[in-house]
């Protein structure tokens, strides 16, 4: 079952390819979404929450729906797979390789994740929430204001 769009709900922005798309966390039914608007599903990788890939339909490992103005550029079968700091997710294995107590675990992944976890170098959240309106009208200024780069890549450099 999918939910009906609703354009005057707040929803999260995030940054996918370096544009703003709105982001909710329900399967959303795509004729209830205004016409020029693309609509894509989100799958993550293995439960982390970290997105993997794009598609306009996920089955499996479903994580969230994107909408925006602008279409992603996908590959023949329709994805689209998001640069991931592969970093990150090799210095996160080995960490939770070394835990030897499972019941330390939960504890010890969620001090690791508030201390190391880095953004996504093509899919990060913007922190602002904004109804489809405003996500409309602004656009444009919305756009222009993403850094050129990712905020882990900005604090790489710093």
């Amino acid at each position: 079952m999918r939910d009906k769009f609703d354009p005057e709900e707040m929803y999260t922005m995030v940054c996918v390819n370096d544009k703003p798309y709105l982001y909710c966390d329900l399967r959303i039914d795509k004729d209830s979404i205004s016409e020029g608007l693309y609509a894509y599903e989100c799958a993550d990788f293995n439960g982390t929450g970290r997105i993997c890939r794009i598609n306009k339909d996920i089955l499996v490992d479903f994580y969230c729906t994107i909408i925006g103005k602008e279409p992603l550029p996908t590959d023949a079968n329709g994805n689209y797979w998001p640069k991931l700091d592969r970093e990150y997710d090799y210095e996160r294995n080995k960490y939770l390789d070394s835990i030897i107590d499972l019941d330390d675990y939960d504890i010890l992944m969620e001090k690791y994740d508030e201390d190391v976890y880095p953004e996504d170098d093509e899919f990060y959240f913007m922190g602002s929430e904004v109804t489809m309106q405003r996500y409309l009208e602004e656009y444009e200024d919305i756009k222009d204001s993403l850094p050129e780069k990712s905020p882990s890549e900005v604090e790489m450099d710093k």
